[in-house]
């Protein structure tokens, strides 16, 4: 039998899983910076976002605005950071 706090258990998990995490959305940056910059070598990393945007345009999108509109703002804006992104600066992508 373990004695592992299962909340420590939990915790470890999680924190394994955000550094997974974190690493493939660095490699796919880096796919896309090294690649040119181009839009489709972009792709990958706004489909793996496409659920946050989901979560966002239903959280934060006004009744009277446009959800094909603001879908859009939403993923300038994500490209805005992704182009401003630096991994040197210490911080993970997701944070940026």
């Amino acid at each position: 039998m373990s004695d592992k706090n299962p909340v420590d258990s939990f915790f470890e998990h999680q924190t394994k899983e955000s550094a997974a995490k974190a690493e493939e959305d660095l490699k796919l940056w880096k796919n896309w910076d090294t690649s040119g910059r181009n839009a489709q070598s972009l792709q990958p990393l706004m489909q793996r976002y496409e659920p946050l945007f989901g979560r966002k345009l239903k959280e934060w999108k006004a009744p009277a605005v446009n959800q094909a509109a603001f879908k859009a703002e939403l993923q300038k804006q994500f490209i805005n950071a992704a182009q401003s992104f630096n991994p040197d600066m210490g911080v993970a992508f997701n944070t940026h």
